[in-house]
């Protein structure tokens, strides 16, 4: 109970620093959607799901002394609502946030007891706002392809 209200404040707080340090509203502006329903994610939204998990790894191998934690949290607090709302399996996600964690040399210096609760209370708490991939409309063809 305690951790749960502990990471919903810490939540709270990092998603407002966030937001003026990063992406602003758009990076941090959820589409909220029913629970997964257990369908697979078709191949472009696989593609985005794991661009997703590599681009938050990537943030969190790059951050410095000071800021690791809350990069790991972050991270995980985003791709957590992919795992609820989208079927991103979050083994994968604390895996890339670990292995990024490792990287940025956050692990060496304070070990996985540090790590691993800033992974695992940013996905349960990524959990509670589902997000979703869409799904291409049929009939519909991508910005980038020609007629």
């Amino acid at each position: 109970m305690l951790t749960g209200c502990v990471a919903e404040q810490l939540a709270s707080s990092v998603k407002t620093k966030a937001r003026k340090t990063s992406g602003g509203a758009r990076e941090w502006g959820w589409d909220p959607c029913q629970p997964w329903d257990g369908t697979p994610p078709d191949r472009r939204q696989s593609v985005y799901l794991h661009a997703a998990v590599r681009n938050e790894a990537d943030k969190v191998a790059k951050t410095a002394t000071g800021g690791r934690n809350d990069a790991i949290f972050i991270g995980a607090l985003k791709l957590g609502s992919y795992v609820a709302g989208a079927g991103l399996d979050e083994a994968v996600v604390i895996a890339a946030l670990e292995a990024a964690a490792e990287t940025n040399g956050y692990t060496a210096s304070d070990g996985l007891f540090a790590t691993r609760p800033a992974s695992g209370q940013g996905c349960t708490v990524g959990r509670r706002t589902r997000a979703r991939c869409r799904r291409r409309r049929p009939g519909r063809r991508s910005s980038g392809s020609g007629s």
